[in-house]
């Protein structure tokens, strides 16, 4: 069975990193971290994963920034297969492969391309000139009603999760921990 966090932002999208059940996985900026991330929101040694009790764990190591699964800040938490990890900007999925694992969502958007055209983001009556390619940001940061912008965020975040769900219990999971932020 092979078990491996992948990454699904930043710096190396989609590459793999083995996780071995008889030794401790730091994850960090530290050159002395099993995964080494230069991500400048990562503490020296952020976290660290490790396999015991039949299960994997994963330990915030004092960070300034937290360590989060699948969006919740811990200190020690369970993990299971599919979970995400946050270290500062940089995510992870957990994957527990035995070889029968089939293709999810999330491995077909990883071979998929995204075509993003320049668009123009203001408000409609606005006589403002289309935003520079990249400058989606400080374009929404124009927008008038903020919260508008929050729940269509927090709406995209829930549909990703959503696409990798197979379980009924995961998508109910899901919705209703989105749902009661």
């Amino acid at each position: 069975m092979e078990t491996y966090l992948k990454m699904t932002a930043g710096p190396h999208v989609g590459e793999k990193y083995e996780l071995d059940k008889s030794r401790e996985t730091s994850i960090g900026r530290g050159v002395e971290c099993s995964i080494v991330l230069t991500d400048p929101l990562t503490s020296r040694v952020h976290a660290v994963a490790r396999f015991a009790d039949g299960h994997w764990h994963l330990k915030d190591c004092d960070s300034r920034n937290g360590t989060y699964v699948n969006d919740q800040k811990i200190d020690d938490a369970v993990l299971d297969d599919g979970h995400t990890i946050r270290v500062g900007s940089t995510e992870f999925r957990l994957i527990i492969d035995d070889g029968n694992r089939p293709q999810t969502a999330h491995d077909i958007a990883a071979i998929t391309q995204t075509v993003v055209r320049e668009l123009k983001v203001s408000n409609r009556n606005s006589s403002a000139s289309p935003a520079p390619f990249g400058a989606g940001e400080a374009a929404l940061s124009d927008k008038r009603d903020l919260r508008s912008t929050d729940d269509l965020l927090a709406l995209h975040k829930l549909s990703v999760k959503l696409l990798g769900c197979r379980d009924p219990a995961a998508v109910m999971h899901h919705v209703l921990e989105t749902l009661l932020r």
